[in-house]
Parts: C-alpha cells; structure tokens; sequence
C-alpha cells in the first residue's frame, strides 16, 4: 500500500492503481475483510491529501466487518464524523477529530460567538501540526479544508509541506487554493507568484495522471 500511496502522492495514477490493486490482491487471499479495509483506507487517506472530494465509497462493502475504529476513521475521512465517533478514532486522529466534531456543533448553533469559532478553530491547526510525519500532517490540513476550516488558514501549510517533499499531486491541488484564495483578496502578486510556480511543477515534472 505504501508504494501505492507514494506512487499517488508523486501524481502517477496509473502506477497508483497498479500497486494498490496487487496489495487488495494479495490481502484478499487471507479472507479477511477487516485486513482488506484496512487498505482501503489507505488508499482513501492518500486521496484527501489530494483534496479529492469523493467518499471512501469501496469501504462500504466492508464496514460491517470492519473494526469500529476503522468505522470511524472512513467517516472522518468521507467527512461525515458524528461526535460519537471521537473515542473510537485511532488515537493519533482524536484531537482532530475531537475539534471538528465541536465546530460541526458550533455550526449547528444559531448564533456562536467569534470567540468559540476561534478558539476551536485554533484547536484544529494545532492537533494538525501535532500529528506525526509530513503524510499525516498534509492529511489533517486536507481534512480541516473538508470540515469548513477556511483555505486562509490551511493553504501556506498545504503548499510548504507537500513541496518539501516533492509530492506533485497535493502541490498543485494546494496551489490552486492558494490561487483562489489570492484571487478573492486581490493579492496579484503572490497570486502571480503561485502561477509561476504552478508552471513549473507541470514543466518540470509529469503531469498527474
């Protein structure tokens, strides 16, 4: 699953899907769902950092045989965690999870104040710098974009920790909504900065494919 994931990450679908398929493959011959679901989510995890936006939808064919942890773990990353689901998360996602169940129930409220929105605002971008490696840190920004945390406060982060390690696919992903955002206040020389640089990860590099 790693070379699957890394394979994605530098932006080659093809290789990606190879290599994710052989893993399924050889996991499947055990029988075993929970081990199979497990890849699953790999392979699902690798594709938030991408800021794809569609759903784990082939860990639905193995959630009842699935662990609760991983449960709760393919809702957090379909972005449909419930706050239930905080204390069966796998440990290194509970603060995470635990800030995002409370601003999923700030929202829910009529009027929240400033300060509370901050505050667990804050709580997200701190459990994302805490997590562990580049991977799950790029991770935990992707999922704070999912969950409403605004692209102000996550793109820098997206951009200087997927060029760091040359992870093609969530660069460019990231640039863009560094693009965006730059486009809504005005900014043109940092958007033309990011232009350029967008430029040259497609020249220099493949294509994702």
């Amino acid at each position: 699953m790693a070379r699957g994931s890394q394979a994605y990450l530098e932006g080659d679908s093809r290789r990606s899907a190879i290599e994710y398929q052989r893993a399924v493959q050889l996991l499947s011959q055990t029988g075993r769902a929970d081990l199979i679901a497990k890849a699953v989510l790999t392979q699902c995890a690798a594709a938030v950092t991408g800021l794809e936006s569609q759903g784990c939808l082939a860990f639905n064919a193995l959630a009842q045989d699935a662990s609760q942890a991983d449960q709760a773990y393919a809702r957090l990353l379909n972005g449909e965690l419930q706050a239930k689901d905080v204390v069966n998360l796998p440990h290194t996602h509970r603060q995470l999870g635990s800030a995002m169940a409370k601003f999923i129930a700030l929202k829910g409220q009529a009027q929240p104040t400033e300060a509370e929105l901050a505050a667990v605002l804050s709580e997200g971008l701190a459990a994302a710098q805490a997590q562990t490696g580049p991977f799950s840190q790029l991770l935990a920004l992707a999922l704070l974009r999912r969950y409403g945390w605004p692209d102000g406060l996550l793109w820098t982060s997206g951009v200087s920790l997927a060029e760091a390690q040359g992870w093609r696919r969530p660069l460019l992903a990231w640039l863009e909504v560094g693009l965006q955002e730059k486009s809504r206040s005005g900014d043109v020389i940092t958007r033309e900065r990011l232009l350029r640089q967008r430029q040259r990860v497609l020249e220099l590099g493949s294509r994702p494919r």
